[in-house]
Parts: C-alpha cells; structure tokens; sequence
C-alpha cells in the first residue's frame, strides 16, 4: 500500500524524518563556535561620536537644501529674467518702430510739399506757355482764333 502516489515501496523505506537540530553551546554542536565568531558586537558609541554624528548629518542635510535652495533661485530667476528681458526688448523695439514711422512720415511730408509746388510751377509754366502761343497766333493769323 502506497501512502503517495508515484513513490515505490522502497523509495518510501529509503527516506528518514528531518529532525529539529539541537540549540545551546555544546560541544558536539558543529555550529557553536562559527557563531562565537560571527557574532562581533561593535563596541557601544560616545556621546561625542553620536553628537559629531547628528552635526554632520545636519550639515549635510543643510548643504544639501542650501544648494537645491539655490539652483531653484537661480532657475526662477533666471526664467524671470528671461521674460522680463522679453517684454523689455519688445517694448523698445515697439518704440523704435513708432520713432522710425515718425521718422518717415516726416520725410514723406516735404515731398508731398515739394509735389505740390511742382504741380503748381508746371500749371504757371502751361498757362504762360498758352499765352505765348496764343498772341503769336494772334499776331500771324488772327482769323484762325477767332475761328476757333
């Protein structure tokens, strides 16, 4: 009769039961003297080394927010100054553009000036020109204008 199924008669003889190992500091324990020397407490610390210990973590730690302080400052800044310099520079370019307008509207202004003399100059010019033309053609054929 087979208490577990796929073990032989034999197999079942051949196994033993695990057996708790002895605990305590005998002799014939194998273990006893790896565990004397493994077990190495470390002697127990000062108050100055514990103190020592906490102001150096406290430095650090401080060092250590001092600087992340710092980099966050100078990235806030810096982006800060990014924008201000931004909105400076197209106020001044906005400016400019409004001077250089200014400009051209006032070297636009003698030209319209200077057109309307010449305008003027040309129709004097013209009406003289028509007069002369029209007493020398009354001087030489009279008939022709009065025709006309």
């Amino acid at each position: 009769m087979h208490l577990f199924k796929g073990f032989t008669a034999e197999e079942m003889a051949a196994l033993s039961p695990w057996r708790l190992p002895p605990v305590g500091a005998r002799a014939e324990d194998p273990f006893a003297e790896v565990t004397k020397e493994a077990v190495d407490i470390p002697p127990a610390l000062t108050v100055e080394e514990i103190e020592a210990m906490q102001r150096q973590a406290h430095d650090e730690a401080m060092r250590d927010a001092q600087r992340q302080g710092y980099d966050n400052g100078y990235r806030e800044g810096r982006e800060q100054g990014y924008h201000d310099g931004q909105a400076e520079g197209r106020g001044a370019a906005d400016q400019l553009a409004a001077q250089v307008n200014r400009l051209l509207e006032a070297l636009a202004e003698p030209f319209a000036e200077l057109d309307q003399q010449v305008e003027q100059e040309l129709l004097t010019l013209v009406i003289t020109i028509a007069r002369q033309l029209i007493r020398r053609e009354l001087k030489t054929d009279p008939g022709q204008i009065v025709a006309v």
